[in-house]
């Protein structure tokens, strides 16, 4: 099935700009458009997806006409997260907001938000109603539509009846457009004059990355820029720099290190021992899952602005009841996120995401003898940077690269018989079926 027969638009409402398509109609009505400055009073009520960015500029052009809901894109966030000011505050005006990843979604593309768009943030009305990075936008305004007009839930005035819609042919309806060139806002090579594929200057976000960057600036620093598009400030390299160095070596006990010194003593490449240990630090535990669980935990917990202990843990519990980026380290508190936030505390480099899940933790301590883990403090560092969940999660993975290639080429010079195997039955043993007639059969 191709894209245009996935999800065909209903057609363009009579008298919109091109730009702008009815992609449902039951229960409520959704537009996507690709500029928010195509808004008009006829789209009043109706939940809308669009190409612009979560600026201010753009929330106020969302406000004039009473919509229901509206979807923005993150457009990478910017210089003080101005991409999702606007976001935030259309909740003051009663309106139900989010803005969707810039990685998920094209700028400009409103089919796009609708069809592939992914959140990133969500403002108080609209986490009311169960919004919260990580959802698609389809999920989304599922959330949004659940919401019955005047409950406490809803948001904006009530919806209008969606006027009587004919369906265009298949023929006649708009058709993505699709492109033959790689498109990229992060790296610029500019070719040599008789050589197209010789580069003779990178342009990272505009930056001359070998002749301005290299030597003059830190690999965190550049790291950021990669991320964030812009150089950081001093406060945030540091903040940073402590984070990718807390979490660079999980130790020889956790299961992806033992993967790549199991690779390294069994003689593959230096390469497979990095991939075999990728795969174990991928998952829920002292993984990258966990880092982007907990970020877009941290996200909601941060924007809900508590002030008392009790309320943020109590309601971070009854949200998110498996509580990513709590637990225990072997069965006791985890030292080294406790280290990790009070040095990143003390050097006045803890943000509003850290300080909100330190708040709660003492609460969510208390009750449930659960504390803050590496990962969790991790992914709130990440997050009071600026961000998404996905790259806190990237982040976490090149960091902890750097402990697992340490580990298995520690063990290249080693044979397989000089490493461990477990003889001790308190470490290792056997419980399947024993031959017949030998002592233990059947137990």
């Amino acid at each position: 099935m191709t894209d245009t027969q996935k999800s065909p638009p209903v057609s363009s409402p009579a008298g919109s700009p091109a730009g702008v398509v009815v992609v449902s109609v039951e229960p409520l009505r959704v537009l996507a458009m690709d500029s928010i400055a195509y808004l008009a009073p006829e789209h009043s009520g109706a939940i809308v997806c669009c190409g612009s960015h979560g600026g201010l500029s753009a929330a106020e052009f969302a406000s004039r006409v009473g919509i229901r809901a509206v979807v923005f894109n993150d457009a990478g966030l910017g210089k003080d997260g101005a991409g999702v000011q606007g976001v935030h505050w259309l909740a003051e005006k009663g309106i139900a907001a989010a803005a969707v990843s810039h990685h998920s979604a094209r700028i400009g593309d409103g089919l796009d938000c609708w069809e592939n768009g992914r959140l990133s943030t969500a403002n108080r009305l609209a986490a009311a109603q169960g919004l919260h990075p990580g959802l698609t936008v389809r999920e989304a305004v599922a959330l949004l539509t659940s919401a019955s007009p005047g409950s406490d839930e809803a948001s904006g005035p009530p919806a209008r009846p969606a006027p009587p819609v004919t369906p265009l042919p298949v023929e006649a309806r708009a058709k993505r457009k699709f492109t033959s060139k790689v498109s990229t806002a992060i790296w610029k090579e500019e070719p040599d004059a008789t050589n197209a594929f010789l580069p003779v200057k990178s342009l990272c976000f505009g930056y001359d990355f070998y002749g301005a960057l290299l030597g003059e600036r830190s690999f965190v620093e550049m790291l950021f820029l990669l991320y964030r598009g812009e150089l950081p400030s001093r406060t945030q390299s540091a903040a940073l720099d402590i984070l990718l160095a807390s979490v660079m070596n999980p130790g020889p006990r956790h299961l992806a290190t033992r993967a790549a010194m199991n690779g390294s003593i069994g003689g593959t490449s230096i390469g497979n021992c990095l991939v075999a240990g990728l795969g174990p630090l991928q998952g829920e535990y002292f993984g990258s899952q966990s880092v982007m669980s907990s970020a877009e935990m941290l996200c909601w917990l941060r924007d809900a602005g508590f002030e008392a202990e009790a309320d943020a843990g109590r309601a971070l519990a009854a949200k998110y009841p498996d509580l990513p980026g709590f637990g225990l380290f072997y069965s006791g508190r985890d030292d080294r996120a406790r280290l990790t936030a009070s040095r990143l505390e003390s050097q006045q480099l803890a943000g509003p995401a850290l300080s909100a899940a330190l708040l709660a933790e003492r609460c969510i301590g208390r009750e449930r003898s659960l504390w803050l883990i590496l990962p969790g403090v991790f992914a709130a560092g990440c997050v009071d940077l600026g961000f998404s969940p996905e790259q806190a999660a990237g982040a976490f993975l090149l960091a902890v690269s750097a402990g697992l290639l340490a580990h298995a080429t520690e063990q290249r010079a080693r044979t397989w018989n000089e490493y461990p195997i477990y003889w001790d039955p308190k470490l290792y043993c056997y419980k399947g079926h024993r031959p017949p007639g030998s002592k233990g059969e059947g137990e």
